[in-house]
Order: C-alpha cells, then structure tokens, then sequence
C-alpha cells in the first residue's frame, strides 16, 4: 500500500502528516529536528520505495529532495501559491502538511522543477551577487544623504566621494568620518562584486548556451547566467506564453461574465530573472537601433513609457528561451559587441583554484602586473592603470581612491 507524506519545513523543526492509502483513518502527524540524525531517524522509519513525499517550496526544498529522493518512490516540491489556493484560507503547520499529503494522493499537485546541482550554484551566485549590489547602492545612497544634509545636492551620476575630493567641499570633522567608513564599505563591496562575478563568468567559461545568449542584443554575461539559472532546461516550456508566465512578465486578468480587464504584469516569477531583462531591454532601448527598439517606441505612443519597457523584456525572453533550444547565433547579431562580450568571459581564469583562492584568502594580494579576473572597467573609470587593480587592492590603492579629506 502506498504511504503518502506531507511536510512542512522550517529553520529548527519539521512537521509532517502520514496517510496511508486503502484505510479509513485521518493519518498521523509527527514532529523531528531539522537535522542529519532527524532525518535518518524519519529515513528509517517512514521512507522506502512505496512512499510518496510533496514538500512546500521553500529555502531548503531542494536540499530536502536531495536527501529523500534515493529512498522514496516520488518526492514533489510543491509551489506555496498552489497549497494557499488549497483549502479553506487557515494555515498551519498540521493544516499545511495535511494539504500536501492529500493534494499528492489525489493527484492534484504541479511539481516544481527541481534545478540539477550546478544551476542551483549559479542561481545562488547570481542572488548574492544582487544583495551585495543592493548592499552597494545603499552605501551610496548613505553617501548622499550625508552630503545633503551639508547643503549640497550633487547629480546621480556623480561620484559623491570624487566630489568631495575634486570640490573641497566644507564639511564637518564628523561628516568626513561616517563618509571616509562609508567610502571603505563600498570599496570592500565591490571587490566582493568582482569575486561573486568571475565565479559567475568562470562557471559559463564553457557554456555554448551561454555563448549563445550573449549574441542577442542587451544580453550580456550577467543576464545569460540569470536565464540559464532559471530556465535552465528550455524544453520543459512547450510554448513562449509558458516561458512568459513563468518569469511574471505576463498580464494578471480579471475576467468575469462580460468584463474581461488585463492588468499590469503578474510578478509571479524570480524577481532577479525580471529585473536583469528590463535591464537589458533599457539598454537595447537607449542605443535605438535594432527592431526591439522600434517596437518599443511604437508601444510607447500606445500605453506610456514605463509600461512600454516590458513588451521588449518579454519578446527579450521568448527569442532567449528560442535560442537556448537552437545551435545558433541570434538572427541580428552585433558581432562587434558580440566579441566584446566573449572577450569579457575569457578574461576569466581557466582555472577554478584561481578564484577559490581568491575569494577565500582575504588578506592575499595579487603581485603588481597580475590582472582582474573580472574586466576592469571600474580602474579605467576611475584612473587607475588595469594591470594594477587586484581582487584585493592594496592599502595604497585605497588610498588613491578614498582619502577626499582636504589637502
């Protein structure tokens, strides 16, 4: 008889319901430790081969497959927007672990894809990698505020540590120092921007899918690893509304006898995956050229521009999703650009040991001379000679780049 098993995840504990098929009875729960000898001891007693298991999609979903899915017959994870819509609107911990047992025994469960282990990698690169980003960008913004508190307000686009420095701006003994603690802040989170990349750059070295994404137009490494991370096998969308829907680039819809009203976009899908595509989209949009473009700009005469930059980001994503699927370049390939972006990824060590060594030995330098695994586009902006600029720069490279007190 075959045992079917729900269970809910959380950080200290996990909560399971088990309900064996052909009996009347409701089942039972039962409550274990989140750790290896809990699940051994819950392994031993209720898993073989005639066990099916759902699990809430949650952080540590997939690390749970992982362990259960070599002794049970099926383990599903199960998208927690499909157990809400389940039931009558209670949660709990019995409730939800009842939900999944019965949803699995009645066949009513959509398993989410269950990514193999080196796409799991690079998702969970891609999305460090965003929170060091937005770490960044709030030490700036923190910058700014400092400045204007001081009375001077300075474009967006301007560096508030170079204005200081370039400007002799008057400011307090105090002001200097949160700017001089914000200004290491920020150097260290872009050495660390600069590891997490070359690892991301190091993993697509060899990806031919990777090289295919960078020929379409906006797509550069950054945006390929984010397709290749969350699509990841193209096949398993049959068709471009699928691909769509599931990066909630799709529009929500309330349809109801006679009233039929499309909305804004879903957002049901990776935020991370939707927001490096209106990245890209912006940056086709801001050259002008291209047939993406000129969509854009007629769907701009149409609904306004913010709304407008989402139909290229879609049409972005459905030629990806082609692509990936394909053994060709984009149709309408910039091949200088295209080359740029090659270059880019074989500035990367070939060897893994490289960045490992890097990224885990802090207080390493590199010798003068060596080079950035990473493409140094910040050294050029900022002055500094390429093949000086290390994953861990000296003290007196700091320096040159952070002391804007008076002189």
């Amino acid at each position: 008889m075959r045992r079917y098993i729900g269970l809910d995840l959380h950080k200290a504990y996990v909560h399971g319901y088990v309900w064996q098929e052909g009996t009347d009875n409701k089942g039972r729960h039962l409550r274990f430790p989140s750790d290896r000898d809990g699940w051994a001891k819950f392994i031993k007693a209720h898993v073989d081969r005639d066990t099916w298991i759902a699990i809430e999609a949650t952080g540590s979903a997939f690390h749970v497959h992982d362990i259960l899915a070599p002794y049970a017959g099926k383990v599903v994870v199960v998208n927690s927007h499909q157990l809400k819509r389940y039931g009558d609107g209670r949660h709990s911990d019995k409730l939800d672990a009842e939900r999944l047992a019965h949803m699995l025994a009645l066949g009513t469960v959509k398993p989410v894809w269950v990514p193999p282990e080196e796409v799991r990698a690079l998702r969970s690169l891609l999305y460090y990698r965003q929170r060091l980003v937005g770490e960044r960008t709030r030490t700036i913004n923190r910058a700014r505020a400092i400045l204007r508190e001081a009375g001077f307000s300075i474009p967006r686009s301007l560096d508030p540590w170079r204005v200081v420095r370039e400007k002799n701006l008057e400011l307090s003994r105090t002001q200097l120092v949160i700017l001089h603690s914000l200004g290491r802040q920020r150097e260290h989170l872009e050495n660390e921007i600069d590891n997490v990349t070359g690892m991301v750059y190091w993993s697509l070295a060899d990806n031919n899918t990777a090289r295919r994404l960078i020929s379409l137009p906006g797509v550069g490494p950054i945006v390929a690893a984010a397709l290749i991370a969350h699509i990841g096998d193209a096949k398993r969308f049959k068709r471009a509304k699928q691909v769509v829907r599931y990066a909630g680039l799709d529009a929500s819809i309330h349809q109801s006898g006679e009233q039929d009203r499309r909305g804004r976009i879903s957002k049901n899908g990776p935020p991370l995956l939707r927001s490096l595509l209106v990245q890209a989209a912006f940056q086709i949009v801001r050259t002008g050229n291209g047939p993406l473009a000129a969509f854009y700009q007629r769907k701009v005469k149409q609904i306004g521009t913010k709304r407008a930059i989402v139909a290229p980001a879609r049409k972005l994503l459905v030629a990806a999703w082609r692509l990936m699927q394909s053994e060709r370049l984009a149709h309408e390939v910039n091949l200088s650009a295209y080359r740029r972006a090659l270059r880019e990824l074989e500035r990367v060590p070939s060897s893994k040991e490289v960045l490992m060594e890097a990224a885990l030995s802090p207080r390493k330098r590199t010798q003068p001379g060596s080079t950035n695994p990473v493409q140094n586009t910040r050294a050029q902006r900022v002055g500094l000679p390429c093949k000086t600029v290390a994953l861990f720069p000296t003290n007196n490279q700091r320096r040159s780049r952070l002391d804007f007190h008076h002189r």
